[in-house]
């Protein structure tokens, strides 16, 4: 009788655990959506520049905050996990207009461009319920590209005299880790996440610059 007990409890476990699988082996997936970037956090005495610093032209939160378009690939290894590269297309604003006023007084328009990301990253999947799965993502970014303008350095003499002026060309592009957790339920996907970087060119130091943000996705798979 405990036998017959034993595998009347055995059963329904071992059909659950069959059904819970994952099964995405050798698959590969096409996912393409909307991400959305809540204002990034660091240390708010960090955001001081010198004068003479190119990143006193440029508002970091505006830059880094606000939606983007997600068009992105992945490739599941095994039935957990998975490598996926991913594209965020935004068109956001780059530099304040003040950099091109000369004269003592003025105004001007900021200037905006295509910004492109760039991820690359590592999905773990795994099941809690009998519909959908969790993952969770580990990974790497290369965060506003295309991000580049021109600018200039004036350098005086002892009277304040014009010596000369140097063009260069500058951008804020920065590499970032990349770190997700999500859900995905059919072909659709949500998830939270956190970008974080020391190297961008925001502050005269290094400085912790966090940038989270949620997406929402429809998932294509083959």
């Amino acid at each position: 009788m405990r036998k017959i007990t034993f595998l009347l409890f055995l059963i329904p476990i071992c059909i659950y655990s069959q059904t819970s699988r994952l099964s995405n082996k050798r698959s590969l997936q096409f996912e393409m959506g909307l991400e959305y970037r809540i204002t990034p956090i660091y240390p708010l005495s960090s955001f001081f520049v010198s004068e003479n610093n190119f990143a006193s032209f440029v508002n970091p939160d505006l830059q880094n905050a606000g939606i983007g378009i997600n068009l992105g690939v992945e490739y599941f290894i095994s039935n957990n996990f998975s490598i996926g590269f991913m594209n965020t297309i935004r068109y956001d604003y780059i530099v304040s207009g003040q950099s091109n006023i000369e004269p003592d007084f003025g105004v001007a328009s900021n200037t905006y461009g295509l910004l492109v990301d760039y991820h690359l990253y590592l999905n773990y999947h795994f099941k809690l319920f009998e519909k959908g799965n969790f993952f969770l993502s580990a990974g790497f970014s290369r965060l506003n590209t295309n991000s580049d303008f021109t600018a200039k350095q004036s350098f005086f003499d002892e009277e304040n005299n014009l010596i000369g002026s140097v063009f260069t060309n500058e951008n804020f592009s920065y590499w970032a880790s990349r770190y997700e957790i999500g859900y995905v339920i059919d072909n659709y996907k949500i998830g939270l996440g956190i970008t974080s970087s020391n190297t961008t060119n925001y502050f005269d130091e290094t400085t912790s610059f966090i940038v989270p943000f949620a997406k929402f996705s429809f998932v294509l798979k083959k």
